[in-house]
């Protein structure tokens, strides 16, 4: 009833292009599974049902090693939608992986996505983190490229996070 205000053009685009704005909102369609142990595969597609259209589609992967080493990627593609300001198709690989370090509970990770459409790098990121099961702490830095929403940036942060006896977020 009255005004569907995901469907109202603000400045920062709430809702702009995520079908909420709609009576009838995308569809969205994902599965998830491990084959095999240390691996899984994921895949996520989303229909807008007024266009009959692909609005946004992805698969990915991850695998887990004995050794802590987890090695994954990812693949997105997003169609030009000019609600969002994309002009041309978007595909954009991610490769990732994880490490233990020599010292106990220090894992250093990190990232890079390509944007396949213009050929050029998007986005790296690189992190440092101590985690005992009970104390999260980290150090992280993201770079990006010329074709990123945000182009040519650099940040800095630090993560801290106190867990449960469970392994759990206690905050």
């Amino acid at each position: 009833s009255g005004v569907n205000g995901l469907g109202v053009a603000d400045e920062v685009n709430t809702g702009v292009s995520t079908g909420l704005g709609e009576d009838a909102s995308y569809i969205v369609l994902g599965a998830r599974g491990s084959p095999s142990d240390g691996t899984t595969l994921g895949a996520k597609l989303q229909i807008d049902p007024n266009a009959a259209r692909v609005a946004r589609a992805g698969l990915g992967g991850d695998m887990a090693f004995g050794s802590g080493l987890t090695l994954g990627g990812d693949f997105i593609y997003l169609p030009p939608d000019a609600a969002l300001g994309v002009t041309a198709p978007q595909e954009e690989l991610t490769l990732r992986a994880t490490a233990p370090l020599p010292a106990d509970y220090w894992t250093a990770s990190g990232s890079l996505s390509w944007d396949m459409a213009a050929g050029e790098w998007l986005e790296a990121t690189g992190e440092l983190l101590y985690d005992d099961g009970y104390f999260l702490a980290g150090a992280y830095a993201k770079a990006t490229g010329p074709t990123h929403q945000s182009p040519d940036d650099v940040s800095f942060g630090l993560k801290f996070k106190l867990k449960a006896p469970d392994g759990q977020d206690a905050f």
